[in-house]
C-alpha cells in the first residue's frame, strides 16, 4: 500500500474536494473490489450518503458517512485515486468511480487489482480487517515490544518494517531511509539487533515518518487536489532512489543492494551487515 505519509496526504486531499459532497451512484467495475457484501447492496446502501469526513487508521482511508456508515479503502501497494470535476472517460484499470450529486467523480484505479472497499459502521470499522492488525504506527510502538517480537527471527530488518506485523505504513522508501538513518543494514536478520537498536529503529522512525508526513510525503501520488503541494519529502531522502550519488554524511557512493526479489539503497560504509 502507499506509505503512511502518502495515506495521510491522500486523506488531506481527500476533505478538500469530496468532504460533504452527496454520493449520487457507484459504478463497480470489476467485482473483487468490493469486499463482504454484495456489490448491489453496497451501491444501494451508500447512494445518498453524505460523506462527513475522511480519516486515516492503520494505514487505510476510511469515509465516514451518514447513517452510521463507514467505507473503508485499502488501496494495497499501487492504488490510487483520481478526482475530476465532472464525468469523466475511465482510465485502464479503473476499478471503482464514486459519482456525486454535483456531476464530480472520484475513480480509483489500480493496475495491480488488488485495492479493495469495506462497508462498516461506524462502531465496527476498526474491529475488522483491514483496520484489524497485528502491527501499530510507529508513534505508538515500543522498542522493547519491536526487539521482543523480532529478535529470534531468522528474517531481515528490512522485512520486519515493511510485513506490517510490527509496525504499519512503511514501505522501500521509509524502510531504506530508517535503516540508513539508524546505521544498520537492510539485509542483516532480526536475530543480530540489540535492544539498543531496535529503539534507534523506532525513534529513527517516528522521527522520519512525522517529518514526511509534514511535507506531504515523498512521492507525488495524490492526483485529487491539484491545490496540495505534495511529495516534498523527496528533497530530504538520504539514499532512496540515489544510486551513484554521494552519501550525505561520509561521500561514498550510494548503492543498491539486492537479496531475492528484494532490493534495497545503501550507504556501504555507514550501513555495515552484521553477521
Amino acid at each position: 500500500m502507499p506509505e503512511l505519509p502518502e495515506i495521510i496526504t491522500i486523506k488531506r486531499a481527500m476533505n478538500n474536494v469530496i468532504k460533504n459532497k452527496v454520493i449520487a451512484s457507484v459504478e463497480i467495475r470489476k467485482a473483487t473490489v468490493i469486499k463482504n457484501i454484495e456489490m448491489t447492496d453496497f451501491e444501494r446502501t451508500v447512494k445518498n450518503e453524505i460523506i462527513t469526513e475522511v480519516k486515516e487508521k492503520n494505514a487505510c482511508l476510511v469515509w465516514m458517512l451518514t447513517k452510521n456508515k463507514a467505507i473503508v479503502s485499502n488501496p494495497k501497494q499501487n492504488g490510487n485515486f483520481f478526482y475530476y470535476k465532472q464525468s469523466t472517460k475511465p482510465v485502464k484499470n479503473t476499478l471503482i468511480i464514486f459519482k456525486f450529486k454535483d456531476e464530480s467523480e472520484l475513480h480509483f484505479v489500480d493496475p495491480d487489482q488488488q485495492g479493495c472497499f469495506h462497508l462498516r459502521s461506524h462502531q465496527t470499522y476498526t474491529l475488522k480487517s483491514p483496520i484489524l492488525t497485528k502491527g501499530v504506527t510507529a508513534i505508538n510502538k515500543n522498542y522493547e515490544d519491536l526487539f521482543n517480537a523480532i529478535y529470534k527471527k531468522n528474517k531481515t530488518l528490512k522485512w520486519a518494517l515493511k510485513s506490517g506485523n510490527y509496525i504499519i505504513g512503511i514501505g522501500d522508501i521509509y524502510s531504506d531511509e530508517i535503516l540508513f538513518k539508524a546505521g544498520l543494514h537492510p539485509f542483516t536478520l532480526c536475530k543480530f539487533i540489540s535492544k539498543e537498536e531496535a529503539r534507534k529503529i523506532v525513534l529513527t522512525a517516528q522521527e522520519i515518518l512525522a517529518q514526511s508526513e509534514i511535507d506531504m510525503g515523498a512521492e507525488n501520488i495524490s492526483k485529487i487536489d491539484p491545490n496540495t503541494e505534495i511529495g516534498m519529502y523527496k528533497k530530504q531522502l538520504n539514499v532512496y532512489n540515489r544510486e551513484g550519488l554521494l552519501c550525505n554524511i561520509c561521500q561514498t557512493p550510494i548503492q543498491i543492494v539486492k537479496q531475492g526479489s528484494e532490493k534495497s539503497f545503501i550507504c556501504p560504509k555507514c550501513q555495515v551487515k552484521k553477521s
